[in-house]
């Protein structure tokens, strides 16, 4: 009703700050149809500081990237789009901030896997739904996070870990499973956005799958699993941690990307 009311004084232009901050998806999708229809019926000027960038492309004439109260770029809604698919087209990270961040979080990485790989242990070490779904989730993030060698270098030291602590037979086997399945994921994430859940999903299936493939090897191998036994337990984990790793990678690194903290 205010928005209606200012659009009614024939007020050229209207800026609004984070509008949609305390918003559910309704309301911001009435928000963003309303302020559509007063720019076309009223020729309204609308300028929305937003964090929610995607939630606005659809409606959006023109994106600006303001640092330090500077105009540094101006893009049409779809070149925007094809700038942030080439900002994360680059693979490799080399500067300080990359390698060391890594390091933190491969250290919470490497205690994670090894709390849940024990209580899959204790549950059935044949079915990792806990541990694989850690996995899923820390990969993905590493690699959001730092890109490579990044993601590589923690999965080394997380299966590393696992073999000198000894928490798994299938140590040896998260070696590779670590290090294709990084792979697997940058080269996937490396073609979206990552704005959407499905882009986060589409990344998480190729990690998941060539993952969990070293996996079954291993419990063909170290367990002496039948091999259609071994195929059905990757299977489900694959399904598990794909689908909760997604909606976890997403949702924590949408946070961060907000915080500015990455």
């Amino acid at each position: 009703m205010n928005i209606l009311f200012i659009g009614a004084l024939d007020a050229p232009i209207l800026i609004l700050d984070q509008p949609t901050s305390e918003l559910d998806p309704q309301g911001r999708y009435e928000l963003y149809k309303r302020l559509g229809q007063l720019n076309k019926t009223q020729n309204l000027t609308v300028v929305l500081v937003m964090d929610r960038i995607e939630e606005v492309l659809n409606y959006a004439n023109r994106v600006f990237y303001i640092r330090d109260g500077e105009i540094v770029k101006e893009y049409s809604p779809e070149e925007y789009y094809k700038d942030q698919i080439e900002r994360r087209k680059v693979r490799c990270k080399y500067d300080t901030k990359a390698l060391v961040g890594s390091v933190i979080i491969g250290i919470l990485f490497v205690i994670m896997e090894q709390v849940t790989g024990r209580i899959d242990g204790i549950l059935d070490p044949t079915l990792l739904l806990l541990n694989g779904t850690c996995w899923a989730f820390f990969t993905g993030l590493i690699v959001l996070m730092y890109k490579q060698p990044a993601g590589i270098i923690a999965g080394l030291v997380e299966a590393i870990a696992a073999m000198a602590t000894g928490y798994s037979p299938l140590a040896f086997f998260f070696l590779f499973a670590n290090v294709i399945g990084s792979i697997a994921y940058s080269l996937i994430a490396r073609n979206f956005s990552m704005e959407k859940l499905s882009h986060h999903v589409l990344a998480m299936i190729g990690c998941n799958v060539t993952g969990n493939f070293c996996v079954m090897i291993g419990l063909i191998y170290a367990f002496h699993l039948d091999w259609k036994i071994a195929l059905l337990s990757s299977c489900i984990t694959v399904i598990v941690a794909t689908v909760v790793a997604s909606i976890l990678t997403k949702s924590i690194y949408g946070a961060l990307q907000k915080s500015s903290l990455i």
